[in-house]
């Protein structure tokens, strides 16, 4: 007979995304129909104004376009679910930080050329999977002093993440770091590059028509379906590469969180940031950015912040934007720091700021062989990584395809897969079925091998100590029941 466990679904660490309206976010249709870019006459204005720190200027991508138009690029969203933010960075010895720094120049990555670097998302509000992954193949190069040059996909994030992240429609970073941990993230070139993995699939463009480098944005984007299957030949599984798990650099409530970034950057590579983005930004050209009251605000954008630095007396940050290297000052921008400028600063926001440590030796890699792994080594690209409440431990999971489950299970397994694991919705899921024992941990055989036999309702399931990351699937013991 076969027993099936009927589980009530709960999605864990994104909770329900939202927009930034009670932070200010312009929802007014009327204003949104307005021009994008300041005009002549307010850009000349502004430039002229001795107490302004930036230029301001015209940029290309935003020739014709409305205020709502724009707003599709600032794609981070607001995750009001304080308890799914990542935890702060475990305490480590702090390096002596220079007062300014740029990865650009900096010797230890000399050879990194990704840190140079500006991607394009196109009309499409992907920038919390741009502003990740930039961020993450940058410490990958720097980690591995040059001897990894790979280059993370955009679009495997953009497409495959469906950590609470909708795509085009916007995401936060923070699942990005916990995808990374979890399923890996393939290599993959900006669009048209298919020498890699996956590359973006969506080609840039612009607001306008006239331009002989770029196309011209035509309407909503969709996102593109996930393929998971490598344009270069290669196998998919063998493209992903992942990471320890993300953190958030700045703690909360302790007022220090630009000392904290400042620290993290010099001494660990670039992060992943995000800030509120006003209408004048959209002009920016070169110099210290800072917004101004009345400034309209436009959402949240996910950004790589680099470097640091002084121009003039003003204290900026450095950071690599995502709208192509016609944008701003040749992609790049500063922006005031030590102020909280828009909110780049708060880790109250999200979280503020994030980051996460790439894995390079094979032993730290550890990626599962196979199915029914443990998720602290990450699971496969069809696996979810479950636990079962009031049952010790979680494991990877894969989902059922015609009752069938795949067969291929971990060294030292005896316990036979079934799909023992079935959602309201009709979502049916794979485990390893053991039958516990007071005397032995990995059941009465010995079937789970390093795992342990972790009773329920009459049977086990197979489960690895708690990897303490955020679990994908928790499905509630005390609703389970048991059919034969």
């Amino acid at each position: 007979m076969r027993a099936f466990l009927f589980i009530n679904l709960v999605v864990l660490a994104s909770g329900e995304l939202t927009n930034w309206a009670s932070h200010g976010e312009l929802m007014d249709e009327v204003q949104l129909a307005q021009p994008a870019l300041l005009s002549d006459e307010a850009v000349q204005a502004h430039n002229d104004d001795k107490t302004q720190t930036w230029v301001a200027g015209r940029n290309t991508i935003f020739e014709g376009a409305t205020l709502k138009d724009a707003k599709v690029l600032m794609g981070t969203l607001q995750n009001k679910d304080v308890a799914s933010f990542l935890p702060p960075q475990m305490s480590e010895a702090k390096m002596d930080v220079p007062d300014e720094f740029d990865w650009r120049t900096d010797p230890r990555a000399a050879k990194c050329a990704s840190v140079k670097e500006i991607r394009d998302q196109a009309n499409c509000g992907s920038c919390w999977a741009f502003g990740s992954v930039e961020a993450m193949t940058d410490r990958i190069c720097i980690a591995s002093n040059a001897s990894s040059n790979i280059h993370l996909s955009a679009e495997d994030v953009t497409s495959c993440d469906h950590l609470g992240d909708m795509g085009c429609n916007g995401g936060i970073p923070s699942t990005v770091y916990t995808y990374y941990r979890t399923f890996g993230i393939v290599d993959g070139g900006n669009y048209g590059d298919k020498s890699l993995c996956y590359s973006y699939q969506l080609e840039p463009c612009a607001h306008h028509t006239t331009s002989k480098k770029y196309a011209n944005c035509t309407g909503e984007v969709k996102t593109p379906a996930c393929s998971r299957k490598c344009e270069n030949g290669k196998a998919w599984e063998a493209s992903k590469h992942r990471g320890t798990g993300g953190y958030s650099v700045c703690q909360q409530g302790n007022g220090a969180c630009a000392d904290a970034m400042k620290q993290e950057i010099y001494q660990n590579g670039p992060i992943t940031g995000m800030f509120f983005v006003h209408q004048s930004f959209l002009s920016y050209k070169s110099g210290v950015y800072s917004s101004k009251l009345l400034d309209p605000m436009l959402g949240g954008h996910a950004i790589k912040i680099m470097g640091y630095g002084t121009e003039n007396g003003v204290d900026y940050w450095l950071v690599a934007n995502s709208w192509n290297s016609d944008w701003g000052d040749d992609g790049f921008f500063k922006i005031k720091r030590g102020v909280n400028m828009d909110n780049i600063e708060n880790p109250v926001i999200n979280g503020g700021p994030v980051a996460g440590k790439p894995k390079l030796s094979d032993v730290e890699v550890g990626t599962n062989p196979t199915h029914y792994g443990n998720p602290k080594t990450g699971c496969e690209s069809d696996e979810q990584a479950v636990q079962v409440q009031g049952v010790s431990g979680d494991f990877c999971s894969p989902k059922c395809k015609s009752q069938v489950c795949p067969t291929d299970v971990p060294s030292g397994v005896t316990a036979k897969p079934t799909c023992a694991l079935q959602t309201p919705t009709g979502a049916a899921y794979c485990a390893l079925i053991c039958t516990p024992s007071e005397h032995n941990k990995n059941g009465a055989n010995g079937e789970c091998g390093s795992a342990s036999c972790q009773a329920i309702q009459g049977t086990g399931l197979c489960t690895y100590p708690s990897s303490k990351a955020s679990t994908v699937l928790v499905m509630p013991a005390q609703e389970t029941q048991l059919m034969v």
